[in-house]
């Protein structure tokens, strides 16, 4: 009877932990760093002796409160003013836009760069110039953007022309504004691959 009870209460016990880890899977609670499901001054002290090198187990993830990417005494700073009541928001806020490097220079036809990154709400409004030559001519293009979620899962898909920005011609010193609009729980758009594809107009 003894060994029923035990096994029943292992099993409860089992499936309990399992809610816990599919909850916090499904909702990061940022600057919960010790992952007991709030964010208090116990979390405040842990980031503390994580950033003094002492040997703690901490959530990195969650710890990166600035969501920046890194876990430095930005992040101590921000914990501590939402602590303190401040008017501070932990985790992003809005969708983070990763950019190219140096623009786009497609086979030597002259390069393309981000001049400006607009977010509201779930729109995404991308500002576009040519700094060099003639950019395109005769040609289509269209340049690759994926959005994924917190947990780092693709919301876009490789269907022909979705997740691509269309652009066509850009003379030097044009610039285009492209608007899209974020699939629903994205956290972060990056930009990729520009693509050309061939084209001949008939008369």
């Amino acid at each position: 009877m003894m060994k029923r009870v035990l096994c029943v209460c292992l099993a409860v016990l089992l499936v309990m932990s399992m809610a816990v880890c599919s909850a916090s899977a499904a909702s990061l609670l940022y600057g919960d760093v010790s992952g007991d499901g709030r964010v208090n001054n116990r979390d405040l002290g842990m980031l503390q002796q994580h950033l003094s090198d002492m040997d703690v187990s901490i959530d990195m993830t969650v710890a990166d409160v600035t969501a920046d990417g890194r876990v430095n005494n930005r992040d101590l700073g921000l914990l501590q003013q939402y602590l303190s009541d401040m008017d501070v928001t932990l985790g992003p806020d809005e969708p983070q836009v990763e950019l190219p490097q140096g623009g786009y220079d497609p086979d030597g036809r002259g390069r393309i760069i981000v001049e400006s990154v607009t977010l509201e709400d779930n729109i995404v409004s991308v500002r576009f110039v040519n700094v060099t030559k003639r950019w395109m001519s005769e040609e289509t293009s269209y340049l690759k953007y994926t959005c994924t979620d917190a947990e780092g899962n693709v919301l876009t898909t490789n269907a022909p022309f979705f997740g691509t920005l269309y652009f066509g011609m850009l003379e030097v010193g044009e610039s285009i504004v492209k608007t899209f609009i974020l699939p629903e729980g994205t956290t972060k758009v990056t930009f990729g691959e520009c693509y050309i594809i061939y084209w001949t107009q008939w008369a």
